[in-house]
């Protein structure tokens, strides 16, 4: 259960990361 949970938060902090990237590099161009 716990893994599964672990895993979520995983995926989310990821996506926000991607997020991040995503608007830095739009900002810069």
């Amino acid at each position: 259960m716990s893994t599964i949970v672990s895993s979520k938060v995983k995926q989310k902090k990821d996506f926000f990361e991607n997020e991040n990237r995503y608007k830095k590099i739009a900002f810069m161009e």
